[in-house]
């Protein structure tokens, strides 16, 4: 009898682990793609709208717990208008940034078809802040030069993989952006500046092989 049970419990944890697998995120190597929106946030960023982020990697998992991926993402706009503080002035400008950044998660225990996970990671990124209008009264009194800045990029969130295929996976994902900073060219023997925050929420697919 305790034979029997022994076989029937082990032959249901094998059932219970063939399962797991069969439902949980792509594994080994994997290649990713991804779309949503970046929500600027903080006072530097104040007046500007949210941008389309597109991104795309590759990724590898070396434990079933832990993956590793390398990241290429764009932000293609980030438009933006506002009072210049304590004066009469107002300006209108963008911002675009390219980010490339190496990432590792931590993937938790498989519930049915559901994978949450928590991750982060750090790179470099490349800010384009746009020619800066200033204004008066609804006329141009000023422009001044666009120009790009590559600082270091980091960011930490988590998100859910949901199985589709064995090897196929839907990934909704939140993580807070710092992508370091963005200037002006040089104007009366200054810049404009500030630094690139954003929460940021995506889905995309993983297709292991």
């Amino acid at each position: 009898m305790r034979k029997n049970a022994a076989a029937v419990l082990g032959g249901l944890a094998l059932m219970a682990l063939c399962t797991g697998t069969a439902h949980s995120a792509p594994t080994l190597l994997y290649l990713r793609a991804d779309a949503g929106g970046s929500f600027p946030t903080g006072s530097d960023l104040s007046g500007f709208d949210p941008s389309p982020v597109f991104g795309a990697g590759i990724g590898f998992s070396p434990l079933p717990f832990l993956r590793t991926d390398v990241t290429m993402t764009y932000r293609s706009d980030y438009p933006g208008s506002g009072a210049v503080s304590g004066t009469p002035f107002a300006a209108n400008s963008d911002i675009k940034s390219f980010i490339g950044m190496v990432n590792a998660y931590f993937d938790f225990p498989t519930i049915g078809r559901f994978t949450p996970y928590i991750g982060g990671g750090g790179g470099v990124a490349h800010n384009e802040l746009g020619s800066t209008t200033v204004t008066a009264g609804g006329a141009t009194v000023a422009t001044i030069g666009g120009a790009s800045k590559t600082d270091f990029a980091w960011q930490l969130g988590g998100g859910v993989a949901i199985s589709l295929l064995p090897a196929i996976a839907l990934d909704i994902a939140y993580h807070y952006l710092d992508a370091g900073k963005f200037e002006s060219a040089s104007f009366a023997g200054s810049t404009l500046s500030g630094r690139l925050k954003a929460h940021e929420v995506t889905a995309g697919i993983r297709v292991g092989f």
